[in-house]
């Protein structure tokens, strides 16, 4: 029995082996494992490679739920590579994500960043990458990537940018009309206020609120945090993942479950709750 149910819910972040980290387990076997649950459609994640192909593999042995890839612009695709994201976007891709592991915002806040992504054992060095030119404005490669985004209605997760970053990339694509997620903003990188969510969901932008982050490990968040951010936003504004797939959590399925139930407890009520989980990634991602 679930601690909530999430029958019908969309997690749009999850991250699946085989990586060059541990997962708790294969796109099969977490499938698998969401379609049992319930789930509706799920987005498999990996921070060095397109996984819009091994979406299409997995997709064959469900039934009742939809598989989706994603692109993320880390070094391994050439970072910044407007060919790399149209190529995904046309092959199906449902988000590009900005870069992970080798954002300057996350070398800042681990102290090595893509300079070796030393805590993982790879040895070739990487750049580590800005979506800002030196006078502050974005990268003329950014500003396409989003403008791609536009023309093929797929939204770009702005990642582990940090704030500096993601305010100018917010204006731009809400200058041009193209679909911007603010990506897990409880997580130590951007580590948001619910002042800069607020301003961010005024300027169009979707909030992923990703139940992950509230676990131990990472533990960078409380649910009453995430609480107050979601009410900063606007929960109309904002979508639930689980930002699954690490051993030191449950299966995403019930990463969502454990974590809707959560917020039921601390006072948030069962709609808005299914609205984030069901509703809402199914605007964002074009779904129906």
């Amino acid at each position: 029995m679930p601690m909530f149910d999430i029958t019908g819910a969309c997690d749009m972040h999850i991250h699946t082996g085989p990586d060059f980290v541990e997962r708790v387990g294969d796109d099969f076997e977490v499938a698998l494992a969401c379609e049992k649950a319930g789930l509706k459609a799920i987005l498999l994640k990996n921070h060095m490679e397109s996984t819009v192909s091994r979406a299409y593999h997995t997709q064959k042995a469900v039934q009742t739920l939809k598989v989706y890839g994603a692109l993320v612009l880390n070094s391994s695709v050439g970072g910044f590579n407007p060919f790399a994201a149209e190529a995904a976007m046309r092959s199906g891709a449902k988000e590009i994500f900005m870069p992970t592991f080798c954002a300057a915002a996350d070398f800042k806040v681990h102290g090595k960043g893509a300079s070796a992504l030393y805590k993982y054992g790879i040895k070739t060095a990487a750049p580590t990458l800005t979506a800002l030119d030196t006078d502050g404005s974005l990268k003329s490669e950014v500003k396409q990537i989003m403008e791609l985004a536009r023309d093929y209605n797929v939204p770009v997760g702005s990642s582990h940018l940090g704030a500096d970053e993601i305010f100018p990339l917010a204006k731009y694509a809400h200058d041009i009309g193209a679909p911007l997620i603010i990506t897990h903003p409880e997580y130590k990188i951007p580590n948001l206020t619910p002042a800069q969510i607020h301003d961010l969901a005024q300027l169009g932008a979707y909030i992923e609120i990703t139940a992950g982050a509230v676990f131990p490990i990472p533990g960078c968040s409380t649910v009453a945090q995430d609480i107050d951010l979601i009410e900063a936003a606007g929960y109309q504004n904002c979508f639930i993942s689980s930002d699954a797939g690490t051993p030191t959590k449950p299966m995403p399925a019930d990463v969502l479950s454990s974590y809707a139930y959560c917020l039921q407890k601390k006072g948030m009520e069962k709609e808005k709750i299914k609205y984030m989980l069901c509703e809402k990634p199914i605007e964002v991602f074009r779904l129906a």
